[in-house]
């Protein structure tokens, strides 16, 4: 009999990424290391621009600035993609959907050996939650993730124009990655990446169809009571690693957690914020994994 008919009762999970006692700083990135942090994370408005800097680190709940970028560009997007080292993709589609209430995903495949993702989530970094851009995939044939922050934004006006700036989240900042989005109005986006200087994709989309975004927010840890036999948790690890106390919370002895949303070369470090949990087993579908982790009974 399969587990998940046996276990009951449970909760689901749709944890808010600030409705948990996260610790400043959490970053999921693989191979992070002590350069991987954000030299432009605080947002700081002077007329049209907006622009985030480290000169201030409190959060304190403030807003996050460009937040609307998840919810326009969520849709069907295509469009020549040029420029790129791989040459051009006439057209490249991007279905921009909501893996979960804080993160919009999309995947396109570009031949047999080479496929580009997009990922728009909110994380901690310096203190301050910042929206960040990233891009992975394969790229001849080897398996890569890049994480940026945005440090500039001009906030869409009555024609439907505006524009967010990333750039990477390592000491080098602007200098390796500089990825700009830009919309000439509601249904067509300019999406420039230039890496270490070098022009690396250039892409001129237009929307096909127009998805849905609902952002999560509010404390879940009201919402939810426990100690509960199974929990669900299909959320990004920017949510599963600082909430996982909370989580931890939830279930019961000899319960069993069931962590997805999860990238492939995310699994070891989603595990990792768990050590008091025994791994039964790590399913995975293309390029997602879920993390099936018991409790032990009393």
């Amino acid at each position: 009999m399969n587990w998940l008919t046996r276990l009951a009762p449970l909760a689901l999970l749709g944890l808010p990424v600030l409705g948990c006692r996260s610790e400043p700083g959490v970053d999921d990135e693989v191979g992070a290391s002590e350069e991987t942090t954000s030299a432009d994370t605080t947002a700081t408005t002077s007329a049209d621009t907006t622009t985030a800097t480290s000169d201030d680190t409190t959060s304190g709940g403030d807003e996050i600035v460009g937040l609307d970028l998840m919810t326009r560009l969520a849709g069907l997007w295509t469009g020549p993609a040029t420029m790129t080292p791989l040459g051009t993709f006439e057209p490249m589609n991007m279905d921009l959907r909501a893996a979960d209430g804080h993160m919009l995903f999309s995947r396109a495949d570009l031949d047999a050996e080479n496929s580009l993702r997009f990922g728009f989530v909110i994380e901690t970094h310096g203190g301050q939650d910042v929206l960040v851009y990233r891009n992975g995939g394969y790229f001849q044939g080897v398996l890569r993730d890049s994480r940026t922050a945005l440090v500039e934004h001009v906030p869409v006006d009555a024609q439907g124009q505006g524009s967010w700036r990333f750039c990477s989240v390592t000491a080098e900042g602007c200098n390796y990655i500089d990825a700009r989005f830009e919309l000439d109005d509601a249904d067509h986006l300019v999406f420039d990446v230039k890496v270490k200087g070098q022009q690396h994709v250039y892409w001129l989309a237009e929307r096909i169809e127009t998805r849905e975004v609902l952002l999560g927010e509010g404390d879940t840890r009201r919402m939810l009571d426990g100690p509960h036999a199974l929990v669900l948790g299909n959320i990004r690890p920017s949510v599963l690693i600082p909430c996982a106390a909370d989580i931890l919370d939830l279930l019961a002895p000899g319960g069993t957690a069931v962590l997805s949303g999860i990238l492939i070369e995310e699994g070891d470090e989603v595990r990792a914020a768990y050590p008091s949990l025994r791994e039964t087993s790590r399913p995975r579908e293309n390029d997602w994994v879920a993390l099936v982790l018991e409790r032990e009974a009393p």
